[in-house]
């Protein structure tokens, strides 16, 4: 019984590894974590973050490094993350990649549905096309 329970205690870590992994891999995402609401976004570098959504919308500077509330130095909203519910949408970029990160269930699974467009750097000089990439990143418990 013992090591069923350490089995199972490194399976959910595992995967908890795995999909906080697979979130850094796309649109400066650090991690999603599951809320009562919604999910709660964590970037790994800072960021402005556009909210669009029915209940609210705006912008916030969303930065891990920094204290919560107040507003930036771009006279911003200060957060360390930001909370997408039902019906909200996110949106970051930069000057030639972003993102756009709507809530979303799959199934039981509370997550981000992330559509990422990006410009590679050039190759030896030959411009690159640009790509795109969509996916489901699961929130983490």
């Amino acid at each position: 019984m013992r090591s069923l329970r350490h089995a199972a205690v490194a399976l959910a870590s595992l995967l908890a590894a795995a999909a906080s992994a697979e979130a850094r891999d796309i649109c400066w995402i650090d991690r999603v974590e599951r809320t009562t609401a919604g999910v709660r976004v964590f970037f790994s570098e800072p960021r402005v973050v556009f909210i669009r959504g029915a209940a609210r919308s705006g912008a916030f500077d969303v930065d891990q490094s920094k204290p919560e509330g107040g507003l930036s130095d771009r006279q911003i909203p200060r957060a360390k993350s930001v909370e997408a519910t039902p019906g909200d949408q996110l949106r970051t970029d930069n000057n030639h990649d972003g993102c756009t990160l709507t809530f979303r269930m799959e199934g039981n699974v509370a997550g981000l549905w992330v559509e990422n467009w990006y410009m590679p750097p050039p190759t030896a000089g030959v411009p690159m096309k640009p790509g795109q990439q969509t996916k489901f990143i699961p929130a983490q418990k």
